[in-house]
């Protein structure tokens, strides 16, 4: 079985949705798997079965936290700032260790940004930084959120170095879903500093190879931003919204016209 594990391990974070969740069905793997599972559910866009899978991990689990922390995660994605926040408090209450703390303060961190409250954005990143060194994931994620509270601020340089930090450590571990959303945050961070080109060509290749991973949470935003500046925009409008409608159909029901909602909001702007 740990030689199963460590396969699927690989597979989720340094394969492709789409696989993971294939290699992932079927097996009873124990509380380690069911959250690489509910991973890799989450990162091909089936967030109502992979909050199901999640919620199977009990408190007393050593991967409780985890499984608290990574629902959050797909909380918010699906713009439900509230509900994240309230969850990783509950992954910071469950924590076991250095890990577990990093990944709740981070996820905090994240909740603040899209709760518009940048002081609490930046102090709760920085502890999840101090717990990040040497762990590859934690601190590519940690690059992601230090982008998104330079993109509140505004500061367009502060947030393309964040990003590009993102984007070399991704390429380094050979982590492509990383990288595609390092991708994805670096293409904005050089629209805020005007450079059209390489936004562009970031975007293009974040949309590529997002769709070709099955990584669809990562391709409605990509076509999105995309649309702004590029001369097919109708048509990747039209592909953001196809990728949207199909997320839409695996959330539950009483859901479904928020995240709808959420996600016109966003469109509009990106427009």
């Amino acid at each position: 079985m740990e030689n199963l594990l460590a396969q699927l391990r690989r597979e989720v974070f340094h394969g492709s949705p789409r696989t993971a969740v294939a290699m992932s069905e079927g097996i009873d793997w124990g509380d380690e798997g069911r959250w690489l599972r509910g991973v890799a559910l989450g990162a091909h866009g089936r967030y109502g079965c992979a909050l199901t899978v999640l919620a199977q991990i009990h408190s007393g689990s050593p991967w409780h936290s985890q499984a608290l922390s990574t629902s959050a995660s797909l909380h918010r994605q699906l713009s439900r700032h509230a509900q994240a926040r309230v969850l990783d408090f509950e992954a910071l209450d469950a924590a076991l260790g250095v890990v577990d703390q990093g990944d709740a303060e981070l996820g905090l961190a994240a909740d603040a940004v899209g709760l518009g409250d940048q002081v609490e954005a930046r102090s709760r990143w920085a502890k999840a930084v101090s717990s990040a060194e040497g762990d590859w994931r934690r601190s590519v994620r940690c690059s992601w959120v230090d982008t998104e509270i330079a993109l509140m601020n505004s500061d367009g340089p502060a947030a393309w170095a964040a990003a590009s930090a993102a984007l070399a450590l991704s390429a380094d571990y050979r982590a492509p879903r990383h990288l595609v959303k390092s991708m994805l945050f670096a293409g904005v961070a050089a629209l805020q500093v005007q450079d059209v080109t390489s936004a562009a060509r970031l975007l293009r290749s974040a949309l590529v190879q997002a769709a070709d991973s099955g990584a669809w949470p990562l391709v409605w935003p990509a076509a999105t931003v995309l649309a702004r500046i590029a001369p097919d925009s109708v048509v990747l409008r039209a592909r953001a919204a196809s990728v949207v409608t199909a997320i839409a159909y695996g959330l539950p029901s009483e859901w479904r016209a928020d995240w709808l909602a959420s996600v016109a909001s966003v469109a509009s702007v990106a427009s």
